[in-house]
């Protein structure tokens, strides 16, 4: 279930900037456990080492919010101190790469448009009665399991929601429901912010978690190309 997992990161890369009031930092910590070392583990390993790194999924990733704009950088693995800007009106991503100071475009899907008719059915969800501190706010636990149109199970994700965090609109989310939902992403069926993910197979079980949300100024600059990169087609 690694896409489903690096799904989540992206989207939360491309939502948690909707909200209007909060300006500061959040931090996550991206963990992956192998479990068989001899096909897709040897292929990321190959691909890691060919880009001089350790590992190739990040090991992190740092949001820098303010208001509506939002400026991600990932932590480790291939695309190390690469950045992923997002400002209020624009119909474009602009993926930075520092490593090589280079910058380019993607464009926004506009997921609310997806016919949901053709995916696959609302997951089947649980909540739980346990509960689970992260980064200081209480947490509960939901069980969201990906259905086939005939009921065949196809993925299984574990959630740890919280309802204690005002400033950042949960509901941004539900802009990208239908691509999430592709993946067992549950939010229009669990209530509060995400802040742990746990998604896995018989090959590998990748773990998303808040390490932080820390309010600060941040300075408009961090929202801007920086000066002499070059514009590359992506």
């Amino acid at each position: 279930m690694k896409k489903a997992a690096l799904v989540f990161v992206l989207i939360i890369v491309a939502s948690v900037g909707h909200s209007q009031s909060f300006e500061g930092i959040v931090r996550w910590k991206i963990e992956m456990e192998y479990h068989d070392t001899t096909s897709h583990s040897a292929w990321l390993e190959k691909t890691a080492k060919a880009y001089k790194k350790t590992s190739f999924v990040p090991a992190g990733l740092v949001i820098k919010i303010k208001r509506a704009s939002l400026v991600s950088t990932y932590e480790g693995g291939v695309m190390d101190q690469s950045s992923m800007l997002e400002v209020p009106g624009k119909d474009s991503l602009c993926m930075i790469i520092n490593q090589t100071k280079q910058f380019g475009y993607r464009t926004k899907i506009n997921f609310e448009r997806i016919d949901s008719a053709s995916l696959y059915p609302a997951p089947r969800v649980t909540r739980t009665s346990e509960v689970l501190k992260i980064a200081g706010y209480n947490c509960t636990k939901y069980i969201s399991e990906l259905l086939d149109h005939d009921g065949t199970l196809l993925a299984t994700a574990y959630w740890w929601t919280t309802t204690e965090i005002r400033n950042i609109d949960v509901k941004a989310f539900v802009v990208h429901s239908r691509f999430i939902g592709v993946e067992g992403f549950p939010l229009k069926y669990i209530e509060g912010l995400p802040l742990k993910m746990v998604s896995g197979d018989e090959e590998e079980t990748t773990t998303i978690e808040l390490v932080e949300i820390k309010k600060q100024r941040i300075p408009a600059s961090d929202f801007k190309i920086p000066v002499g990169y070059a514009k590359i087609k992506l």
